[in-house]
């Protein structure tokens, strides 16, 4: 900040930090209490005065931030303090980040819409909306006909689903095309009611948290198999064994069996703390805090 030496701005904003500026070749530096300290540059004892809403000190600020890669405010404001001295300098680091459009970038984060209804899966009268098991298997390739096989298996284990919801790869997608020619085919009634029509739900590429309770379980597995497993030298049937462990413990998930209170017991203060549960694997006691009333319709009374 140049100074004239014979003329001073009787009520100047640097009479609250400095009353008495120092003045080297026409620039006010601040004072400083390192002056004995050796072999260390003149604008480090005596940081030059800038004020904070000139353009030559945005432009400066702006340098700072872009040549330290746009890091915190912490490391520019101490990297220009080693030079100069701006009032209010964390206000205007933080305006420069405001507006760099590499930082807005970097920062910018999806704006998530309302969640939707519920699939009309998940609300079918008198059907648990989470009867979901886990079974892994093992296929050569990630390829339309490698899945088609896993799929006959699974068929021939469980049955055939009705509808089958899966994520977008293009090896399921294939899959889908291939099953709706080969149903096509099926003319003759027997085959039909052993096999109905099975159709494919795909949710959108990259959306895993659509996939719910499957995608869940499928995180549950791979880190059940990160624990267990070595990280390489697996021989196929090791592999099958580890599978098997990873389903059955995926599948032990706590589950809300309905019941009929047959006898509750109070704490002295006259509380509910745990009740006797009649349920059609006969009595258990739980604790109040695991017990949700259900208002279920019978006989059009609830």
């Amino acid at each position: 900040m140049y100074h004239d030496e014979e003329t001073r701005v009787n009520k100047s904003p640097i009479d609250s930090i400095m009353p008495d500026p120092l003045r080297f070749t026409g620039v006010l530096r601040m004072h400083g209490r390192i002056e004995a300290i050796e072999d260390v540059e003149v604008n480090v004892k005596h940081p030059i005065i800038l004020p904070s809403r000139h353009r030559v000190t945005y432009l400066i600020v702006g340098y700072y931030h872009r040549k330290y890669h746009h890091l915190h405010g912490e490391i520019v404001v101490n990297e220009i303090r080693q030079q100069y001295w701006i009032p209010g300098l964390r206000a205007l680091v933080k305006d420069i980040v405001k507006n760099c459009s590499a930082c807005c970038i970097r920062r910018a984060q999806p704006l998530p819409p309302i969640m939707g209804n519920l699939p009309k899966e998940r609300l079918s009268p008198f059907t648990l909306p989470f009867t979901y098991t886990t079974r892994t298997q093992i296929v050569q390739s990630l390829s339309t006909d490698s899945f088609l096989l896993a799929l006959k298996l699974f068929t021939a284990r469980r049955g055939v689903p009705v509808k089958m919801l899966s994520d977008n790869g293009t090896n399921f997608r294939g899959a889908s095309r291939v099953l709706v020619k080969e149903i096509e085919r099926i003319s003759t009634s027997e085959v039909e009611s052993k096999y109905p029509e099975m159709s494919f739900g795909f949710i959108p590429p990259g959306s895993p948290h659509m996939g719910g309770a499957w995608e869940r379980m499928v995180r549950s597995t791979k880190s059940i198999l990160t624990e267990i497993l070595a990280h390489a030298g697996l021989r196929e049937e090791v592999l099958r064994a580890a599978l098997a462990d990873a389903a059955d413990e995926t599948s032990k998930r706590n589950s809300w069996p309905k019941g009929i209170v047959a006898e509750v017991h109070c704490g002295k203060d006259g509380q509910v703390r745990s009740a006797v549960v009649r349920t059609t694997e006969g009595f258990v006691t739980r604790p109040a805090v695991k017990l949700a009333k259900l208002d279920i319709v019978m006989d059009g009374n609830t």
